[in-house]
């Protein structure tokens, strides 16, 4: 919360067509996000059996789809 907090700060204070897209700010974002799926990953070894396939799967795609942006979100061609 304390990130998210400062990186909304920063940013609202940045000019006004200033992109967050691909900036370092982006990248911590995506960071603490990732750490946040760490941490629910964690919970969920320790909840009740029914619970854990589906909660996997989850964060499973969730994860996948952080690595993606975080490996490949700089901007192609031009988009």
């Amino acid at each position: 919360m304390v990130i998210a907090a400062s990186l909304i700060a920063i940013w609202l204070n940045a000019l006004i067509r200033a992109s967050f897209n691909y900036t370092n700010f982006d990248y911590i974002w995506t960071a603490a996000s990732l750490f946040a799926l760490i941490l629910g990953f964690s919970q969920l070894l320790s909840a009740p059996k029914p619970a854990r396939n589906l909660g996997f799967f989850s964060l499973g795609l969730l994860f996948i789809g952080q690595l993606i942006h975080l490996f490949l979100a700089e901007p192609f061609g031009s988009m």
